[in-house]
């Protein structure tokens, strides 16, 4: 009988069996393995083993290790007498120290920077009391392509899941703030406020733990008329937060709008909660306007809290098809994901979730790894190419009787030391480009030396000194006295492969990154340049508040206004939709889902929507224009003229619209279709301006904005502006990977530097007597030269098919994106190959010009 339980990686316990104290570890190994268990059950395999190595690597502490073996008399003066000798080391050779200590210094720098935004990008969301209880329900929905993963469901799904799923303690249905019915104008006395909101039914404050400075949670949503603020917005309205309980605000959003009385007030949102809004309304409001009493409808978010100890997995399986057994008729089924884990892991294809922005925060875990191993070959280098400037010292020690394991002891403190140096260095680095860095990843990140940094620091950094430090120690200790002392030495062609072999792995690296680096700034010039099949150059686009006819005849009498449209195109967000179509010869089977874009007479004309045939919307609400997606979909040969029937009745086709991308191009472009609508169904004002002179026009619109909504801010965007908005991490993805890969390329640079000039001292007598025989420049510069262009034509070779690999994957996300050209891998390879000539050619010149005489003077 097979056994199929997992099982945790096998290294992990290997190393804690090798250095922990033996009385620990059977309690260390038991508790991992309950835990892993658990996590196997609730995550999947792959994350548990994650956590189950993370978790084995933070047992490694003074307390549980195995005491050393090394028996030193008197730690303290040997101690003192390293420190000492390390001290007169990097006075002795300045260059190597240096070329370690920047190179050390300046990858520690890099993975600290890592390291906080890391922990900013883990921490999202976290910081709900009852994370671990707190899931999201998503829904699978099946189309004739596949199955896309949505967040709205249905309206009545929450309440339905907490009476009828005993494992569920409380859910809440959550209509968002991208809706329009979310998006008013909170009015009392004379002051009116622009304001976000949700509707959100009675245990909202149950299922998510915010806290309320006033008001009872349970009580705060009980009615229809009642509404919760934030700390904020009471300011704003009544510059204090005492007293306004029980105070009454008016507030208009869409067809919504009342008195409600305020029953409580929430503290600001942390900056970290992906989530802001300013007040919280009755989802039984929300119903009496828009009624949702169909388990087809996709609108609203469900969110539950499960009750203590019970396993997501396995509820998953439970509800799977809830909501088919409610109606047959719904092709989709639901499931759970754990509300903290939306924002990293919000990517799906088919139904399974293939990422999101986990995929930079392993992207850069990678790159900082990778920083910090090429600083420390770097090292390793270095230490190995000097040691016959160590051999005296080595031979004496060991002829007095000096073990190796005293020896391995000084070279480890001596590379220890050098990266607490490097360390210090790094933090001077970080407090001067920290606020550089926080424009660009566009976070508010501070150092903060608490428990955990500080033991973060003080890991990586003794991590860094022993990686760095121990192949030149087990190398240098591994020297026998006599052949020392006589100056004789064998370097093994291990050795000199390993060295070899570490220079061609910086490099395979560091183009790896430069190829990463020109694919990423080729796509982000691809998605800027992309039409996206309207126009949207001069256009910016705003809310209407409530606007009416009289204000848009107005805005188009504005001189420099070349167009006005209004719809519910926002970009790059999901627009709503329906699968509720059907037309003459339709397959009964067959359910597509059409995105709904509702929109006034002119909306295509202002954005330039290019017609493939019929016309433009115009007179009745009875028509409706389609995509051509939608139209190759449906199968029709003609559509001009064919009617259409809805739920609200039958619409005529007059027009066809050329393809566009009303969503981002991460997705592909769907069954669109068009529809008049009453302005509330058009919450967006589009204007068209003429070039050259939009500042004047804008003000001019602020005008009559104003005139018609006094009090209330003019807020608009330019709409190619906000489509660059929705691949802004993308963008400053870009410029961090270029401002490491150019540090790991420095890096690299800084130790073929070295190794270059080592090279050229020790060939000095090889290189005066090529000289005197003849020997031109340019030869002696070719000789010194030819070993290290091997070296980085090897990395080229290697590197090519990994970046290609990489960047075809990085590009999978991207429904549309560039072709991959061969120049952008071969001229990232010429690219290293010149710095590395550009970097040797700097010492070999410099040797190669030597008079002979001195460099055969010493002989």
């Amino acid at each position: 009988m097979s056994n199929n339980k997992p099982h945790p990686p096998k290294w992990i316990n290997t190393l804690l069996r090798r250095v922990c104290k033996p009385h620990l570890l059977e309690e260390i190994e038991g508790d991992l393995e309950e835990y892993y268990q658990l996590w196997v059950d609730k995550y999947g395999i792959a994350k548990a083993n994650r956590l189950y190595i993370l978790h084995g690597i933070k047992f490694l502490r003074p307390f549980a290790l195995k005491k050393s073996k090394l028996k030193i008399s008197n730690p303290r003066i040997m101690f003192k007498h390293n420190f000492l000798l390390t001290f007169r080391n990097f006075k002795r050779y300045k260059a190597a120290f240096l070329i370690n200590l920047i190179g050390l210094s300046s990858s520690l720098a890099c993975v600290c920077l890592i390291y906080l935004w890391i922990d900013d990008e883990l921490n999202v969301d976290k910081f709900l009391e009852k994370d671990n209880q707190l899931f999201q329900v998503l829904q699978n929905v099946e189309r004739a392509d596949g199955i896309e993963t949505i967040e709205a469901t249905s309206g009545l799904l929450a309440e339905a899941l907490a009476n009828e799923i005993p494992e569920i303690e409380y859910s809440t249905t959550v209509v968002p703030g991208s809706f329009n019915a979310c998006k008013g104008v909170i009015s009392i006395s004379d002051t009116r406020i622009k304001s976000t909101g949700q509707y959100v039914s009675k245990d909202f404050f149950q299922v998510f733990s915010y806290q309320l400075l006033y008001g009872d949670k349970e009580q705060v949503l009980s009615e229809k008329n009642k509404v919760v603020i934030s700390e904020e917005l009471a300011l704003k309205l009544f510059n204090s937060t005492e007293d306004v309980v029980g105070q009454t605000i008016d507030w208009k959003a869409q067809d919504i709008t009342g008195s409600y009385i305020i029953s409580g007030i929430f503290e600001p949102m942390p900056s970290n909660a992906t989530v802001q809004f300013d007040l919280l309304l009755s989802y039984d409001l929300f119903k009496e306007f828009y009624p949702l009493s169909s388990w087809a409808n996709h609108s609203p978010h469900s969110f539950v809290l499960l009750k203590e100890g019970n396993l997501m997995m396995q509820l998953n399986d439970k509800i799977k098809d809830f909501i088919q057994s409610k109606d047959a008729n719904v092709r989709s089924t639901i499931f759970l994901q754990q509300y903290s884990d939306r924002y990293l892991y919000g990517h799906y294809d088919n139904g399974l979730v293939v990422g999101g922005r986990i995929q930079y925060v392993k992207l850069f875990t990678i790159i900082a790894i990778f920083t910090l191993v090429i600083a420390c070959i770097n090292f390793m280098n270095l230490s190995t190419a000097k040691a016959s400037r160590r051999l005296k010292e080595i031979g004496i020690k060991k002829s007095m009787g000096v073990k190796r394991s005293v020896l391995i002891y000084q070279f480890l403190q001596e590379s220890i030391s050098i990266a607490f140096l490097a360390l210090v260095m790094a933090t001077v680095f970080i407090s001067l480009f920290l606020p550089q860095f926080n424009e660009i990843t566009g976070k508010q990140l501070i150092i903060n030396f608490d428990r955990e940094t500080v033991l973060f620091l003080f890991i990586i950094t003794i991590a860094t000194g022993l990686i760095a430090g121990s192949y030149p120690a087990l190398y240098l200790s591994g020297f026998k006295s006599a052949q020392v002392l006589k100056g004789v030495v064998n370097t093994s062609k291990g050795e000199f492969w390993l060295r070899r072999g570490l220079i061609i792995f910086q490099f395979t690296i560091s183009i790896i990154l430069i190829a990463s680096v020109l694919v990423i700034y080729k796509q982000i010039g691809f998605i800027q340049s992309n039409t996206m099949g309207y126009d949207r150059d001069q256009v910016i686009y705003f809310s209407i508040e409530g606007m009416s006819e009289a204000f848009l005849s107005e805005l188009e009498t504005i001189p420099g206004v070349l167009n006005v449209g209004g719809g519910n195109l926002t970009v790059g967000n999901q627009l709503g939709g329906t699968d509720g179509l059907s037309w003459v010869g339709k397959d009964s089977n067959e359910k597509i889902f059409f995105s709904t874009l509702w929109c006034s007479y002119n909306l295509i004309e202002t954005l330039g929507m290019e017609m493939v045939e019929g016309q433009p919307l115009f007179g009745s609400h009875n028509q409706i224009i389609f995509n051509e997606e939608a139209i190759k979909r449906m199968g029709i040969k003609d559509p001009i003229g064919e009617i259409i029937k809805t739920g609200n009745g039958e619409r005529q086709i007059v027009g066809v619209v050329k393809n566009f991308h009303f969503e981002s191009l991460y997705e592909e472009i769907k069954p669109c279709a068009i529809l008049l609508a009453p302005m509330k169904f058009a919450p967006k004002i589009s204007v068209k301006l003429q070039k050259g002179i939009e500042n004047t026009v804008i003000r001019k619109i602020q005008e009559v904005y104003e005139t018609h909504n006094p009090g209330l801010v003019f807020d608009f965007k330019f709409m190619d502006a906000d489509n660059q908005r929705l691949y802004e991490s993308e963008k400053r993805m870009a410029i961090l990977s270029r401002y490491f890969a150019g540090i790991t390329i420095l890096i690299s640079c800084l130790g073929l530097f070295g190794l270059a000039a080592f090279t050229a001292e020790r060939r000095v007598k090889e290189i005066g007597i090529r000289k005197i025989l003849g020997s031109s420049v340019f030869g002696i510069v070719r000789m010194l030269t030819v070993d290290f262009t091997r070296m980085v034509i090897a990395a080229i070779m290697i590197a090519l098919p990994v970046s290609y690999l990489i960047a075809g994957k990085w590009l999978e996300g991207f429904a549309y994106r560039i072709e991959l050209e061969w120049w952008f891998f071969i001229g990232a390879g010429i690219a290293a190959l010149l710095v590395a000539w550009l970097t040797v050619g700097v010492q070999t010149l410099r040797a190669a010009n030597v008079n002979p005489t001195k460099c055969l003077r010493n002989e």
